[in-house]
């Protein structure tokens, strides 16, 4: 029987290989076991990286996995990080809640919800990081107005078109008046007082948040159609997409795995199809160089798919 020298005792390598039955690979290779199991004074590397096969011969050394045979309790590192871990994920779940749970509009391409209830029908919105002009909505039943920056918008509803929603008059602070029209769902067309449409006009930005020019005098300052939105609540829409955010989230706990811990690693590895037809098969060290390539990539990806969807 082929025994080993470790901390004065004379250990069989058959009773290390049946305490560390998930580790047979790696005991060959500590032991110093080629391929053809021929014994040998060294240890080598056919089937370990130098980094795990320099942790597992220190924990040879020590004698923590052969003598180690019951169950070990959870150190407080363990149940620090475990804490944490449902810590973080309440957190994101309060955060998830009050951030979806928002409708918001734009106005000019910034994103508008409500900062106020001001009393007496009268609402105030606010954009997201201070980016615009607080905008004010004041409801009723017949006339709505919308007030930015001291300008005041007012909204009338007009008859029903085809059985669907209102169209809506808006009259600008200098007495232009515009018709603004239901398209599909949540859709509007913008007429002039001739009958012609009126396309959203291009801004050119000219110092400042606020301060931007309309490129087109012809153009009215802000799109009515826009006006419309903001002052009925039935048109604002979800603040963001719950969906791309479970898809980040989801994308970075699997990439962060990939990255962070070999178990998932070989995981992944056993349960590839290629691997299904080979007897034994071990993962090489390039295959966990790429899972921490691919990992760092997914990380990247899915906080792109945030920033840019989910919010």
């Amino acid at each position: 029987m082929k025994k080993m020298l470790i901390r004065g005792q004379y250990l069989d390598i058959s009773t290390i290989r049946k305490t560390i039955v998930s580790r047979v690979q790696i005991v060959k290779v500590v032991l110093g076991l080629r391929p053809n199991n021929e014994f040998t004074a060294q240890p080598i590397c056919y089937a370990a990286t130098f980094l795990e096969r320099v942790r597992i011969i220190r924990k040879l050394e020590t004698g923590e996995w052969w003598m180690r045979t019951e169950g070990k309790a959870l150190s407080w590192r363990t149940i620090g990080l475990l804490f944490a871990l449902i810590a973080v994920l309440v957190l994101v779940t309060v955060w998830a809640q009050a951030y979806y749970s928002k409708k918001v509009f734009y106005v000019e391409g910034i994103k508008y919800t409500q900062y106020a209830d001001l009393g007496q029908g009268r609402l105030e919105y606010r954009a997201f990081l201070n980016r615009g002009e607080p905008i004010y909505v004041q409801t009723g039943e017949d006339v709505k107005r919308v007030v930015i920056s001291g300008e005041v918008f007012d909204i009338r509803p007009r008859g029903v078109d085809s059985g669907q929603r209102a169209s809506y008059e808006v009259i600008f602070p200098e007495g232009k008046t515009y018709l603004v029209k239901p398209f599909g769902d949540k859709g509007f067309l913008t007429y002039d007082e001739k009958g012609e449409r009126v396309l959203p006009g291009f801004r050119i930005i000219s110092g400042g948040i606020g301060q931007d020019d309309v490129s087109d005098p012809a153009q009215p300052r802000y799109d009515p159609s826009e006006l419309v939105v903001a002052a009925d609540a039935w048109f604002h829409v979800q603040n963001g997409s719950i969906g791309f955010f479970l898809l980040a989230l989801g994308m970075l706990i699997y990439a962060w795995c990939g990255f962070r811990y070999e178990a998932f690693q070989r995981f992944l590895f056993h349960i590839s199809s290629s691997n299904w037809m080979i007897v034994n098969p071990e993962p090489s060290d390039f295959y966990f160089f790429m899972c921490k390539v691919g990992g760092i990539f997914g990380m990247g990806f899915s906080l792109w798919i945030f920033f840019a969807h989910a919010l």
